[in-house]
């Protein structure tokens, strides 16, 4: 492709198609998991389901019962008690899974949890797994088209998928349950503005949700989406746990400020690990980088889809691209008013946030870009124009990071934070009545 050539598909976006991303990247708290995925909106139910839908991919989620009290036969079966193979199947009809939505089956000190509760988050887990794997979840040994209580499980060796969920979720529960008990007794429910604004409006949010979605109440949604035997008062419930306990998993993890010489001694007694994935205490670093791409108009496509443009289709779109960085030095000439100018006039697909990259690796961009990057000299603050195969970029320098001691920050922050909800749980003893448990039926083909 010469350099009057821009590939359609490309769609402006300068990452190489083919380079390696970094080795690791800092991650925000939101970023990191409780130590199970947790979807918290009903509206992510209701896309997973339309998605789902849509490709013909699924059918029924559980065997749907014959009858008011009968469930249908199921693989393997009922097994261990005080597990969650005491039952072969934990699918009820819907009359069933009403009357016994209010029957406590598990126990977490003062707090319990009923079926109601259960059932949301079983499907919670559910769909989070469709949300995760999506087409791919055939590979796991999932199939849509058959019940979830029929199929063996590849997850855990003996169970049926429907057995897993449900582990799933009661490990969910625990989780949620003992980070929501510690922030209570941290006084983070009282402490914190944004858990209170939260708690005070989400049952309103929810229900305007549910309208929107042609739902006439709260209840009719959840009967829909999560079953029979879900209520409003149980997913008010799920979402304040969770969240109460997100908002101070979060606090403790912005808590977690290790110092220069503790990550440089992690790095160090991990280094023979870091070297095998070609990370060494050398001079290579990741770089931030902003901006503004603007491509060229108009071209001409050939039958193989190449797109070409004349020299002045190109010289239109450096006039442009110089009169945005032109604009910016005679402006405020900031970071903040450089991302403002991308969001608001940049082509690129992926530069939405001021068209800020960061942890940028050497090879990750196309030649052009990269070498401005990487550029020895290159400073803080730096701006300059350069042209690509996308068209012309308007760059602002951000800063970089030696690789070396931003992956050691990032693992590092992981271990310590990988022990903050363990931690938590191994505080409370719970009780599971399995016996107890039932599921209602949810058809995930709607």
């Amino acid at each position: 492709m010469n350099e009057n050539e821009l590939n359609p598909a490309q769609e402006g976006n300068p990452v190489e198609p083919e380079a390696a991303k970094p080795a690791a990247k800092s991650r925000t708290p939101g970023e990191i998991a409780f130590a199970v995925v947790a979807v918290v909106l009903i509206v992510a139910i209701m896309v997973a389901l339309v998605a789902i839908g849509l490709d013909g991919s699924a059918a029924s989620g559980e065997t749907q019962p014959s009858g008011e009290d009968t469930v249908q036969g199921t693989v393997p079966a009922d097994g261990n008690h005080d597990d969650v193979t005491c039952k072969g199947t934990y699918t009820v009809s819907d009359e069933q899974a009403a009357e016994e939505a209010a029957k406590v089956v598990a126990t977490m000190g003062d707090r319990e949890l009923t079926n109601a509760e259960l059932q949301i988050y079983y499907w919670m887990q559910v769909v989070s797994f469709l949300n995760e794997y999506g087409a791919y979840a055939s590979m796991l040994g999932l199939d849509y088209t058959q019940p979830l209580d029929t199929q063996v499980s590849m997850a855990e060796e003996g169970w049926t998928w429907q057995q897993y969920f449900l582990d799933c979720a009661l490990d969910a529960w625990y989780a949620y349950e003992s980070l929501a008990e510690e922030a209570i007794a941290a006084g983070f429910d009282q402490q914190s503005e944004d858990y209170k604004t939260y708690a005070a409006s989400v049952r309103e949010e929810v229900q305007a949700s549910a309208k929107s979605y042609g739902f006439a109440s709260i209840d009719e949604m959840l009967q829909s989406m999560v079953g029979a035997g879900s209520t409003e008062d149980a997913y008010i419930e799920y979402m304040q746990t969770y969240y109460l306990g997100y908002l101070y998993f979060n606090a403790l993890y912005e808590q977690m400020t290790p110092t220069a010489e503790e990550i440089e001694a992690y790095f160090d007694a991990n280094a023979d690990a870091y070297a095998e994935n070609d990370i060494l205490k050398d001079d290579s670093v990741y770089v931030d980088v902003r901006h503004i791409l603007i491509m060229p108009e108009g071209g001409t496509t050939d039958d193989s889809g190449n797109t070409t443009y004349s020299d002045e289709e190109w010289e239109a779109a450096r006039v442009e691209a110089q009169g945005l960085l032109d604009q910016w030095i005679q402006g405020d000439s900031t970071e903040a008013a450089f991302g403002e100018l991308a969001n608001s006039y940049s082509d690129d697909s992926d530069g939405t946030d001021g068209g800020l990259y960061t942890y940028v690796a050497q090879g990750d961009m196309v030649t052009e870009f990269n070498d401005w990057c990487f550029d020895p000299a290159r400073q803080v603050g730096d701006f300059g124009l350069v042209k690509t195969v996308y068209g012309y970029h308007v760059m602002y320098f951000s800063g970089s990071h030696p690789v070396w001691y931003a992956n050691a920050e990032s693992d590092l922050l992981n271990e310590i934070s990988g022990s903050i909800v363990p931690d938590a749980m191994a505080k409370y003893e719970t009780t599971f009545d399995y016996t107890s448990m039932v599921l209602g039926y949810v058809d995930l083909a709607g």
